[in-house]
């Protein structure tokens, strides 16, 4: 298995928007302006970047983006090719996995600290008292 990796850089959303959408089929373009927070839109883009990336330096195949298709379940994959991959994203990080011959799946997620007393109301007071 293979991981790439980058962190998505607030003051550079609107650049590296303005630099790489075009490289895009336009649903994906479209896609990108549907979301409400720049963020958002950068952490899919990236996603993208790192795929094209991967398997360029990886499997020296070029990405065709129309090759990428979509399971019932929403998981992405690539047509016609025995390369899998996954892409996830939380807070700063963004995360590609890619495999051959095997499905691959990552999931990154951000730790933050929580207050417990917020989940008070959620609790039957024997599950609050331990």
């Amino acid at each position: 298995m293979k991981i790439l990796f980058t962190y998505i850089r607030y003051n550079e959303c609107e650049s590296l928007l303005a630099r790489n959408v075009a490289a895009f089929p336009s649903a994906f373009q479209q896609r990108l302006t549907r979301f409400r927070r720049p963020k958002d839109a950068q952490a899919t883009l990236l996603g993208r970047l790192l795929l094209k990336e991967g398997l360029k330096k990886h499997y020296q195949k070029e990405l065709n983006f129309e090759d990428v298709g979509y399971s019932i379940y929403g998981k992405p994959y690539l047509k016609n090719s025995n390369i899998h991959f996954n892409i996830s994203h939380s807070e700063d990080i963004v995360v590609c996995a890619f495999d051959e011959n095997k499905e691959v799946g990552i999931d990154v997620e951000y730790i933050k600290p929580i207050k417990i007393e917020d989940f008070k109301t959620q609790m039957t007071p024997n599950e609050w008292k331990i």
